[in-house]
């Protein structure tokens, strides 16, 4: 592979192999990521890889202007380990739906999942995250049926996994399984 240099007769990092920028980049923090992946195209396609930004923190603000279901169809966030929707009350019965079920489907590496203070009375949803360790729900308006859903997870997690924090009106409820 052919290498161009600069005036200066240095290489830039955009015409280091893609390899070698991906170890350079498991050393950067999140901020330094963004600010990397805003100065070209090359280095914002390298930097789409979910991987990256598993510790990332999204702000709030842009999930209540109602960005939220834009957001779970960003690849390169879908491997977030923590994720805080609490009192996102601008959220439709129709899009909470997408949103759960988008949630579902693609992170499966989140273990902490914030649902506070929202009403999801109307809202059909399930939970099927394989990693999940932390659920807040607190302030959280159920129906029965949700109630139910959330002590069959419960139960499912019990069976599987060897601890599980269901955090509910400002109470923490540990599950530990019997393994």
């Amino acid at each position: 592979m052919q290498y161009y240099k600069r005036q200066n007769n240095s290489l830039g990092l955009v015409h280091l192999p893609t390899e070698i920028i991906s170890i350079i980049f498991g050393y950067l923090g999140v901020q330094d990521l963004k600010n990397v992946s805003a100065t070209c195209k090359r280095m914002n396609v390298i930097l789409d890889y979910p991987g990256y930004w598993k510790n990332s923190r999204i702000r709030k603000s842009k999930l209540r202007l109602g960005k939220v279901q834009q957001f779970v169809e960003i690849n390169k966030y879908k491997w977030l380990q923590r994720l805080d929707l609490s009192n996102l009350t601008c959220c439709s019965t129709s899009t909470w739906e997408y949103v759960l079920i988008r949630i579902n489907l693609d992170f499966i590496h989140l273990k902490y999942l914030d649902l506070s203070y929202n009403h999801l009375t109307k809202v059909r949803f399930c939970l099927t995250l394989p990693s999940l360790e932390i659920l807040n729900i607190t302030g959280t308006h159920l129906n029965p049926e949700q109630k139910g859903i959330i002590e069959a997870y419960l139960s499912f997690k019990n069976s599987t996994s060897s601890h599980f924090i269901l955090i509910y009106d400002n109470s923490m409820f540990n599950f530990y399984s019997c393994k």
